[in-house]
């Protein structure tokens, strides 16, 4: 699903229509779980439509379509980043977090980072924020009666949170989709996984950092 014919068709504007990135915008480190998440990718080797839940500063979103591109040499996709882009919990709650969250008279600007990151790399052709919290985001997709070919979590690390991401956005996914995300680490990320595969009777597979479950 191509981006902009996807824009026309929902009268969006581009968030990188006349954009123009910080030349050294801020990065964190982000621990890209390859093998497991690249298998994840193979298993949607020409997706339309991928949508992942909690985008921060993009490194995410941004290894996710350079190995579509440059590895599985395919274009014809859109990627929607669901965040508020406001920071969760754990960073206000950090003793570092004005340095993370960048205030500007008491407001986040991790935004600006974002979309920084992104056209730096040379993915904004495939990337279209939706700056929204989870909850708005699946029921805004599912309104728009669009259907991703894989979700991938990262968003509130509570297991209740984790929780509802899981029940909102699982019915969306296409079939043979994935349903995927990061923090199987997190103690409560890993309960939310394994308390909602046991109430709807999914199998999911995990690595130290990942985890993830398969549609039929």
């Amino acid at each position: 699903m191509n981006k902009e014919r996807l824009l026309q068709q929902l009268n969006w504007p581009d968030a990188f229509a006349d954009f123009t990135a910080e030349p050294s915008p801020t990065s964190t480190p982000w621990h890209f779980d390859h093998n497991f998440l690249e298998t994840v990718y193979r298993h949607c080797p020409q997706p339309q439509l991928l949508v992942e839940v909690g985008s921060w500063m993009g490194r995410s979103a941004i290894e996710a379509c350079l190995f579509y591109l440059s590895q599985l040499g395919w274009r014809e996709f859109t990627l929607i980043c669901v965040d508020t882009w406001l920071g969760s919990a754990e960073h206000w709650l950090r003793p570092q977090s004005e340095a993370v969250l960048q205030p500007y008279q008491g407001y986040p600007q991790i935004y600006q980072q974002f979309l920084s990151q992104v056209s730096l790399a040379g993915v904004s052709d495939y990337v279209l924020p939706l700056p929204q919290t989870s909850a708005n985001g699946a029921h805004i997709i599912a309104a728009l009666q669009l259907q991703p070919d894989w979700v991938y979590l990262d968003a509130s690390h509570y297991t209740s949170d984790v929780l509802l991401d899981m029940d909102l956005y699982w019915p969306l996914i296409a079939p043979g989709g994935v349903l995927f995300g990061d923090d199987w680490n997190w103690p409560s990320v890993r309960q939310a996984v394994q308390e909602y595969c046991e109430i709807y009777a999914l199998k999911y597979t995990h690595s130290f950092y990942s985890w993830a479950i398969f549609k039929a």
